[in-house]
């Protein structure tokens, strides 16, 4: 991780916080810890060192590089990310090998209890209110556990958290998991892309809400507004 340019990446992503720490807890909820907060080995992990990274490598016995194949959505920029991935790698004799497809495809192939046969994937989601949501995205038995992330510390502070209903205390259980994760780094995380909403102006009530941004889109109170769809030729 301390090899790879996230700011960089985040800015091809127009991406104002370049810092961009939305993992595995998002900003504003419970358990979200700030940069400044985390302890200095964590820190470290959002440092872009590329010389520590290539000590790193040579002390695992990889100083030549190596060879992987990463999957890659072909929406949302996934696959400018891994071409970007690819290229900063190449500097540690890594060769990343792109395989691109289409995001269904990606999740069939990846979401559990399928197995992806490559090393890594590129894909895009959002993580939701993490107290209820968290174990989706990382716990071991997660539906949308990309990584196949498996650690017993999260699973069980995760599951305490969810069962505890002192506020304090399942704030500080989630950011305890919260920190385990960043540490073990089962994933890079970048900045979301740009996500743009259409809808035709007859669809009346309708102001852009989907279900990634408000959990409960008020669907049942949209309304087509036919004349106005017959005015326009549809």
């Amino acid at each position: 991780m301390i090899g790879t340019d996230r700011h960089a990446i985040n800015a091809m992503l127009m991406e104002p916080w370049l810092d961009y720490i939305m993992y595995p807890m998002a900003k504003g909820w419970e358990g979200w810890v700030a940069l400044e907060d985390m302890p200095e080995s964590t820190r470290l992990l959002y440092t872009y060192a590329p010389d520590l990274a290539k000590q790193m490598l040579a002390d695992a016995g990889l100083a030549g590089g190596f060879e992987m194949d990463v999957l890659s959505f072909n929406t949302r920029n996934c696959d400018d990310i891994a071409e970007m991935i690819a290229d900063q790698w190449e500097e540690y004799g890594i060769t990343v090998n792109i395989i691109v497809k289409d995001e269904t495809a990606v999740h069939k192939e990846v979401r559990p209890p399928a197995h992806m046969e490559q090393d890594a994937v590129v894909w895009s989601t959002v993580t939701h209110t993490p107290v209820m949501f968290a174990n989706t995205y990382y716990g071991t038995t997660g539906p949308r556990n990309a990584g196949y992330y498996s650690s017993e510390y999260f699973d069980t502070r995760m599951l305490a958290a969810m069962k505890e209903p002192d506020p304090a205390k399942y704030k500080t259980m989630m950011e305890e998991a919260n920190l385990r994760c960043q540490d073990d780094v089962p994933a890079i995380p970048f900045a979301h892309p740009t996500w743009t909403e259409f809808w035709w102006p007859w669809v009346k009530n309708c102001y852009g809400e989907v279900w990634y941004q408000i959990h409960t889109p008020d669907y049942h109170n949209w309304w087509i507004d036919q004349d106005l769809k017959a005015e326009m030729g549809y």
